[in-house]
């Protein structure tokens, strides 16, 4: 008999340190050789074009401004600021920025160790976060400079927290989780509407109303100052930055799937055909007409293409698991992802789900439903997919387990409490 040992958040929080080192240290070691072997990797264009633009404007003392040297709200502020702070302390240098991502990739890797440990205990844990540690998006992401290290990582960080917060008798991680909701919503605002969707996690818990409520207003209070420049600057409600109606366009048709490039090509004409131009004169108007042209595209399918729509919708749903900008590497990544999501159904099938199991399944529902409704990137799945690669770890034991024929016994803590979680997989 195997067991899968329950643990409180006091322990989730401070046990075991050495194996917490030996992941970091790890995954640490991997991203650095892999820098070392390739450390001309061509840097990200929106961190060119964008955030090292912002970041360099601040030095500069220009404020938080674009490269025509007006105001901005095009990205999101943390990462800039991040790089800031990195180019202040070292000067401007790509590669202390590669070394910030590496180190801060690595802690994630420790952070989905725990969280792995709190859903289905030690083995399972330390299976996932050796999956983490090799899995290579997660990889190349870290020496490419770009938002999604600091982004994951921070989306752990608030699992985690929020997690710890389920099982404690007080607010304290709930608080903290509020905060770096927050933080993360100011990184990329993917999460934006996340925090908000929480509370149906727990509607037949009353003891935890007080802790969403302290975690929903600690998340909104974060997030105030940004919203309040960007209506000083821009006269707008602008939560957090201006570029998600472009891929709110950009999702809006299936030409943009098959050929993204082409389809920018003849924006001119498509525009003109749902009675829009392109002459838009600040980032304010592009939104506007970007929001405008993908509604009355939508509009124009529901009602002359209906079974189109719905296959656009379709393709979008899956290819949010594959599809790259580039075109490039999305044979291997659909095989790659295919078999994680497939172990990571049979691991959902065989867990028991609880409230803690559901907080996990609804951040993965979320992100795939925002992006689905979106633009399907795979890039915007890999903040997630330590998350399927843990439910897929899980599923791969308990087949293993089942070919064996071991008596497998979960054990965990759902929202009323410890629950054994016995399962025979003979």
């Amino acid at each position: 008999m195997l067991r899968l040992a329950k643990y409180s958040y006091v322990q989730l929080t401070k046990k075991p340190l050495h194996i917490s080192l030996s992941i970091f240290i790890a995954a640490l070691l991997l991203r650095l050789g892999t820098l070392m072997l390739f450390p001309d990797v061509p840097i990200a264009t929106d961190t060119i074009r964008e955030y090292d633009v912002i970041a360099q404007n601040l030095i500069d003392g220009k404020g938080y401004v674009g490269e025509d040297g007006t105001p901005t709200a095009s990205k999101a502020p943390l990462f800039p600021f991040v790089l800031l702070v990195i180019y202040t302390v070292f000067g401007h240098s790509f590669l202390y920025a590669k070394l910030f991502d590496v180190v801060i990739d690595s802690i994630n890797c420790v952070l989905i160790y725990r969280i792995a440990r709190h859903l289905f205990g030690e083995k399972v844990a330390k299976l996932s976060s050796l999956a983490v540690v090799f899995y290579p998006p997660l990889i190349w992401f870290a020496i490419n400079v770009q938002s999604e290290p600091l982004f994951t990582c921070l989306l752990s960080f608030s699992m985690f927290n929020f997690l710890c917060g389920l099982q404690s008798s007080g607010t304290r991680y709930y608080v903290i989780s509020g905060v770096l909701f927050g933080l993360t919503s100011l990184c990329k605002p993917t999460t934006l509407l996340f925090p908000f969707l929480l509370p149906l996690l727990i509607l037949s818990d009353r003891t935890s109303w007080k802790g969403i409520t302290a975690l929903l207003l600690i998340f909104m209070a974060t997030l105030t100052p940004w919203m309040i420049r960007n209506y000083m600057v821009f006269d707008r409600v602008i939560p957090i930055e201006t570029r998600g109606t472009s891929a709110l366009w950009q999702g809006s048709d299936l030409d943009f799937l098959k050929d993204l490039e082409r389809k920018n090509r003849n924006a001119d004409k498509t525009m003109h055909e749902l009675g829009l131009e392109r002459n838009w004169k600040n980032e304010i108007e592009t939104m506007d007409v970007y929001r405008e042209a993908a509604l009355r595209n939508y509009a124009r399918q529901f009602h002359s293409q209906p079974l189109q729509l719905v296959r656009l919708v379709v393709e979008k749903a899956l290819r949010f698991w594959f599809m790259t900008d580039s075109g490039r590497n999305e044979g291997y990544l659909m095989t790659l992802h295919g078999l994680i999501l497939l172990c990571a159904i049979i691991g959902i099938h065989a867990a028991k789900i609880n409230t803690t199991v559901l907080s996990v399944l609804l951040l993965v529902f979320y992100f795939w439903v925002a992006h689905t409704a979106l633009f399907p990137l795979v890039r915007y799945a890999v903040p997630i997919m330590p998350y399927v690669l843990i439910f897929g770890v899980f599923g791969a034991w308990v087949t293993l387990r089942r070919h064996s024929s071991v008596l497998v016994s979960v054990s965990y803590r759902s929202e009323e409490g410890s629950v054994d979680n016995e399962r025979s997989v003979s």
